[in-house]
């Protein structure tokens, strides 16, 4: 506005980080999903808040004191670009397209730090300058999520509590379909069509068998590291 000129090589010489937002965009094909799955793996719920805001999901860590605490949110940045709020930026750009065509099928994990005792405990670093901020190693989203995880044993995540039942019903029989259909036979009349009743049952002991994908951790380690 030709109110005052700023002293770019002194800014930087000197300056110093007091908020931070630390982003990391990853490809990943479908956001819900992932946080469905995310939700299912928390390992407390009385030290991490987890809660859905809008179209974002966030993990907060449930902490008094202020240099602990962190909040990750995690949302679909394709779509969030898209958003009412965004067209008045997208109509500054020589060409918007660009701009979405890159965060087409990304998701942002936003990890906000809302204090310079906050900024250098995630960063790992001894002091807030624009320096020693840019030039940390630290890998402070994974951490978190790390922190905030359990470990999965790698069994297949169930998808709702139908499936969960079908699940257990078939580990209680061994994995035996025949021995599931011999003891579901007890509770359905004759006239019951068994084969349907068997459906959704076959159908999860393929899955279970072709079971390969790492657990949540080891895809998270992936995708961030």
């Amino acid at each position: 506005m030709g109110l005052c000129d700023l002293n770019i090589d002194g800014i930087l010489a000197d300056g110093e980080i007091v908020k931070a937002d630390v982003c990391l965009d990853v490809d990943y094909p479908d956001c819900k999903a992932l946080t469905k799955s995310l939700r299912a793996n928390v390992a407390n719920f009385n030290k991490y808040l987890v809660r859905n805001i809008g179209d974002n999901f966030v993990i907060e860590k449930n902490v008094q004191t202020k240099g602990y605490k962190r909040r990750l949110t995690i949302y679909d940045k394709a779509k969030e670009i898209q958003k009412a709020g965004n067209r008045r930026f997208l109509s500054t750009l020589d060409n918007p397209q660009l701009l979405l065509d890159y965060f087409d099928g990304k998701i942002r994990f936003e990890l906000n730090l809302n204090s310079k005792e906050q900024i250098r405990k995630s960063l790992n670093i001894y002091d807030t300058s624009i320096e020693a901020v840019l030039n940390s190693t630290a890998t402070p989203i994974w951490d978190m999520l790390d922190n905030a995880l359990v470990e999965s044993n790698g069994e297949m995540a169930c998808s709702d509590i139908g499936e969960l039942k079908n699940k257990l019903l078939l580990e209680f029989c061994g994995g035996d379909l025949a021995k599931v259909e011999a003891l579901l036979r007890n509770y359905y009349s004759k006239g019951t069509h068994i084969s349907q009743v068997m459906k959704p049952y076959r159908a999860l002991a393929a899955k279970l068998s072709q079971n390969l994908t790492p657990s949540l951790k080891q895809q998270l380690r992936n995708l961030l590291l």
